[in-house]
């Protein structure tokens, strides 16, 4: 499953997290929430053609941008992943909104990004 979480580039929310409280240690729960683009899900699924891998997705192949989830509906994690450098200042911060409206109480939000040095000024 990790394999293809780090794959894509949209939303992924996995619907339970227990951080244990001796050692910081994340157990996921057995499944997970995708919305992607449906190109991208499809490039990813000829990448990891393993289907039983696939079976612990609930894939909703749409913009993550309009991705709408059910009134109330909470996840112990939400990945954003590679996308939010490519919106302005005032649509990434929406989406970050998105993302923290859809947190359950004791949830995380995991930004996966690169923020390219446009003016030059910074060394590689």
């Amino acid at each position: 499953m990790w394999k293809i979480l780090k794959a894509l580039s949209a939303w992924i929310i996995a619907p339970v997290v227990q951080p244990s409280s001796e050692n910081m240690e994340f157990s996921v729960g057995g499944h997970a929430t995708l919305c992607e683009l449906p190109e991208v899900v499809q490039a990813a699924k000829r990448l990891y053609p393993d289907e039983e891998a696939w079976e612990r997705f609930q894939i909703i192949e749409e913009d993550f941008r309009f991705c709408e989830f059910s009134l109330g509906e909470q996840f112990g994690l939400i990945v954003l992943s590679n996308f939010l450098h490519v919106y302005g200042r005032d649509e990434a911060r929406e989406l970050l909104l998105k993302a923290v409206s859809l947190l359950a109480p004791d949830g995380f939000v995991l930004i996966h990004d690169y923020f390219p040095d446009i003016r030059g000024t910074r060394s590689p």
